[in-house]
């Protein structure tokens, strides 16, 4: 009986722990994910910020990423409601540089 509770007890825990693991490669995945997005849409906003031009549609993907980058964002989005394309165009460039050197798992909160 004893022998039983003990084998049934390594198997829970083997199981927690398989679970565990899991949950953190689905974690470092949705980082990588978050990174490849977040740099996707720096990116495209770049090519219309660089001709003066909004797109709406960027902007609100940009504001809706979980990142650990919000300050960064917040400025790029002030820049960009102040009509400071120069600004805003730098501040794209800057992150997108920081986003390169950062490890894919650094992005989300």
């Amino acid at each position: 009986m004893i022998k039983l509770i003990l084998k049934l007890n390594a198997v829970t825990l083997g199981t927690q722990k398989i679970s565990t693991e899991n949950y953190h490669a689905v974690d470092r995945e949705e980082k990588e994910n978050a990174h490849e997005m977040l740099l996707s849409i720096l990116v495209k906003l770049e090519n219309y910020v660089i001709n003066n031009e909004f797109n709406d549609e960027l902007i609100d993907e940009l504001q809706e990423t979980k990142t650990k980058f919000s300050q960064e964002v917040n400025m790029i989005v002030s820049a960009l409601n102040d009509f400071d394309f120069e600004l805003a165009s730098n501040n794209i460039r800057m992150l997108i540089e920081q986003l390169k050197s950062s490890p894919k798992t650094s992005v989300s909160e």
